[in-house]
């Protein structure tokens, strides 16, 4: 149960951090939920969207160690 909360986590965090970084890129404006609570830069984003990856990335390998054994 624990894994699945931390998929979601990471997956909301990689979206908002896609979303974030395109908006203030390609748009005039952050887009997302996260930039209703604080004004963040492109870098700060970046780094979302990182640690976003980072937390899939973990739960992935962890599922994947239990499927071989």
């Amino acid at each position: 149960m624990k894994n699945v909360v931390l998929e979601i986590v990471g997956w909301f965090v990689l979206v908002q951090g896609v979303l974030g970084a395109g908006g203030l890129l390609f748009g005039d404006g952050a887009w997302g939920v996260v930039h209703q609570y604080w004004d963040l830069s492109v870098a700060a984003y970046l780094v979302l969207l990182a640690v976003g990856i980072a937390l899939v990335a973990v739960v992935e390998k962890g599922k994947a160690d239990r499927r071989r054994g």
